[in-house]
């Protein structure tokens, strides 16, 4: 399994810790959070993870050269710009940088889990669907939309009541929120790297390639996973860790 973690963003939800150092590599127990997902992503069968770089992307280039993995790390530069998610898949499409027929894993490095992440990637195979998406049942702003028949089909912003429909008349949809994890097939990063604009979101793509393609969910329980792109929720993270540990 290759992995891909989305590692270049501004962390502007975790300033002022933010403010000289890549969220990446904010620290909960004496580890960052880089190190402890490349340690959960090695646990659960990685052989390969590709990290994205932009914000005091040195500082992360030097952690990686110094930090003595049990696979290969390999970096996706983007300090001249920062690509947003769907732009990052598609440089690292366009570079080259995957070294398998996939599938791959896509993992937000401000996400904790214990998603068993290899049941992830065999519902993924076995369901034949472009991408497969983390969710769980949350009281989020940002909701996915996905049809009786389990395809994505809309996104909804329960704050501004704003909808995008990827085809539209589909009658009580269900609502799940995201958890920043996904199984893609080969097949989407080849859609991926024929994109012709450099700085997109992962979800504006999906909702894009959901009007022909299939692209379903996994669903988790929310105890087994926490966002700690916050400083509330970073305040939980050893805890977290601990419970997850024991």
């Amino acid at each position: 399994m290759e992995a891909i973690l989305f590692a270049a963003g501004l962390g502007t939800r975790l300033r002022p810790l933010t403010d000289n150092r890549p969220k990446a590599l904010v620290s909960v127990m004496g580890r960052t959070l880089l190190e402890i997902n490349i340690e959960n992503l090695v646990r659960q069968g990685a052989t390969h993870i590709i990290i994205n770089t932009h914000h005091h992307s040195e500082q992360l280039r030097q952690f990686v050269s110094n930090y003595n993995a049990s696979i290969p790390l390999t970096l996706s530069d983007e300090s001249k710009l920062l690509l947003d998610t769907g732009g990052a898949l598609r440089k690292i499409a366009h570079d080259h940088l995957l070294q398998t027929d996939g599938p791959y894993l896509l993992y937000n490095v401000d996400v904790l889990s214990s998603i068993n992440l290899t049941e992830m990637i065999e519902e993924h195979k076995n369901s034949n669907t472009l991408a497969t998406l983390a969710t769980s049942v949350r009281a989020t702003d940002r909701q996915l939309l996905f049809d009786n028949g389990r395809n994505l089909c809309g996104w909804h912003n329960r704050k501004t009541g704003e909808y995008r429909w990827s085809y539209p008349n589909v009658k009580s949809p269900q609502e799940m929120a995201y958890s920043g994890i996904a199984a893609v097939s080969a097949e989407f990063m080849s859609l991926m790297a024929a994109e012709e604009d450099e700085v997109f979101s992962l979800t504006t793509a999906l909702l894009h390639y959901a009007k022909i393609y299939s692209i379903g969910f996994f669903l988790h329980s929310p105890d087994e996973w926490l966002d700690v792109g916050k400083p509330e929720t970073l305040k939980k993270a050893q805890s977290f860790l601990e419970s997850i540990q024991q």
